[in-house]
């Protein structure tokens, strides 16, 4: 078939990105020219179900592009004649799979596919699995998929419910994931002005030092809280008590290099209690003094 008919599919750009390096372009494109076309492009059928245009990419988006550069017009294609009365979702099904888990993935694409494919599976809309009940009910479903921890996989959820300006900073490296995840906290106004904020910067690297001004704004205006911030230490500590029970003199069998991706939210988890500890040798405040305070509406 000429490539010249073959159509992106719009889901691409949602699950993957499809930018190369140059080394491995021209190390790609070499291949082609020495060996030619390996594997066939899967495309849908004219007249879909799915509502897809005809010739619609489901895989082989990046050999398209190879084989266009390399100046070949035409390509062998495999017409998916099996997809062509199946629904959006099962279509969608079949192209994250096609793309699932390749080894230049970012681990916000290989999130976001790895819970797509539950919330098809379970008959939900996008987005619906990604925080809340919904998100326990599938968790150990994605970690599986993803050999994540749920932690892990929670983090990666909450930045994808972020703007796109932020997950693009996560992508290139300008921002750490532990502030990204922080982001999804913030009201949805505060989101939506911080990506105003960030689609007009020239310079990607001074997007953290944006966000950051949003997250210490947003860390002060929780701290003007004594009360619901004191409810939630009790919470945690309470939380915690439970959870250290199960680890009484069991220490020495944590077998280390499963944690070691979890150091930087173990540091950051140790200067909380500091802090926690800190807090607790305060000295009480009577009740006159509570009651010379300014009232915070």
């Amino acid at each position: 078939m000429k490539l010249a008919k073959l159509v992106p599919n719009a889901l691409q750009d949602k699950y993957n990105d499809r930018t190369r390096s140059a080394g491995s372009i021209a190390a790609l494109r070499e291949d082609l020219l020495e060996n030619g076309q390996r594997d066939p492009i899967h495309v849908m059928p004219p007249g879909n179900a799915a509502g897809l245009p005809e010739w619609t990419i489901l895989d082989g988006h990046g050999r398209t592009d190879l084989l266009l550069a390399a100046g070949i017009e035409v390509a062998d294609v495999i017409v998916r004649w099996d997809l062509l009365h199946a629904d959006a979702a099962r279509v969608e099904r079949t192209f994250i799979q096609f793309n699932f888990n390749r080894r230049h993935d970012h681990p916000l694409d290989l999130a976001a596919k790895a819970v797509r494919l539950c919330e098809i599976k379970l008959g939900k809309p996008a987005g619906a699995l990604r925080t809340g009940s919904a998100f326990t009910a599938m968790r150990d479903e994605v970690a599986a998929m993803t050999g994540w921890t749920g932690r892990h996989l929670l983090r990666m959820c909450r930045i994808l419910l972020t703007p796109t300006e932020v997950q693009r900073l996560v992508r290139d490296g300008s921002l750490p994931m532990v502030d990204a995840e922080k982001v999804e906290a913030l009201d949805r106004d505060k989101q939506v002005e911080l990506a105003q904020r960030l689609g007009t910067l020239t310079d990607a690297r001074e997007g953290k030092q944006v966000v950051r001004e949003y997250l210490t704004a947003h860390r002060e205006g929780r701290n003007k809280r004594p009360g619901q911030v004191t409810r939630l230490a009790l919470r945690l500590i309470a939380n915690l008590k439970r959870d250290l029970d199960e680890f009484a003199g069991r220490f020495d069998g944590i077998y280390g290099p499963d944690l070691v991706e979890h150091r930087e939210f173990l540091a950051e988890a140790i200067a909380a209690f500091e802090n926690l500890l800190a807090a607790s040798q305060r000295p009480a405040k009577s009740i006159l003094d509570l009651l010379k305070e300014p009232q915070l509406s």
